[in-house]
């Protein structure tokens, strides 16, 4: 079923097909290794998968799936355009929520300073009551708004100071990441570089970024800073890529984010 989908995809390059055959049987291994097989084998739970976009190059994913490029405004986007007052309500009702589990956040799962820990409020396109439910506002933009923002996981994404997030690449997949964050200092010891771009984080002010790009994060103030964080379609992707990649995602984010 995937490999017909893959076909439905049309032509893309040599490079990005190898990626997303490689994916695809990376999942294909995964299923087959039964939990018991797991425990035999040494391993407590299933292997994180590995990042094919290192495969790829510094440059980004260059596809059949549009234009690319590091860091995108939200001028970009039609459904981001007059929502300033959303915006003001979701930052208020995020700081709350950060305020009151911020002593309970695990380590992020997937890239490794421990000082990087999150708050899901999806995980693999499931809603996570005991934390969405205090942000209605939030969960009202990321179901109404914004295109495919569910398929993956939603966290709140906080650096505490002295963090550094080592510069790396994301998987193979075509979707933007929107980030928004609602804590941070705004002396500009606290940013992100995205190909050759760098952002300083300012609280309000969404920066989106295609981490297929090498990138890294950094927080150098003496605050810790808290992102709203997540996923979401292009505009210009096809619907049967869409369907393709959300078998893909399905299956891996629920596998890795239990």
């Amino acid at each position: 079923m995937w490999h017909e989908a893959l076909d439905d995809l049309g032509d893309i390059d040599d490079k990005t097909r190898e990626c997303i055959l490689n994916l695809i049987g990376l999942e294909f291994n995964a299923r087959e290794l039964s939990a018991s097989g797991r425990l035999t084998s040494g391993l407590p739970k299933p292997v994180i998968p590995i990042p094919y976009a290192t495969n790829i190059n510094i440059n980004g994913f260059k596809s059949l799936f549009g234009s690319r490029k590091p860091l995108w405004s939200k001028n970009d986007f039609s459904f981001l355009i007059g929502i300033d007052s959303l915006i003001a309500e979701m930052t208020q009702e995020l700081i709350r929520l950060y305020e009151k589990y911020k002593d309970t956040q695990e380590k992020y799962p997937f890239h490794g300073d421990p000082l990087w820990k999150s708050i899901p409020l999806y995980k693999g396109g499931q809603k996570v009551s005991t934390y969405a439910d205090h942000v209605p506002n939030t969960i009202r933009f990321i179901e109404d708004v914004v295109p495919g923002a569910t398929i993956r996981e939603v966290v709140l994404s906080t650096l505490e100071p002295g963090g550094h997030i080592e510069p790396h690449l994301d998987y193979v997949y075509p979707m933007l990441t929107l980030h928004l964050p609602i804590l941070c200092s705004d002396d500009g010891l606290s940013g992100l570089r995205i190909g050759e771009e760098i952002f300083s984080w300012k609280t309000g002010e969404i920066a989106i970024i295609d981490t297929t790009f090498q990138h890294e994060s950094w927080n150098y103030s003496k605050c810790t800073r808290v992102n709203l964080m997540f996923d979401f379609w292009p505009q210009d992707l096809s619907q049967s890529a869409k369907a393709f990649f959300i078998e893909v995602y399905s299956r891996q984010m629920l596998r890795h984010l239990k």
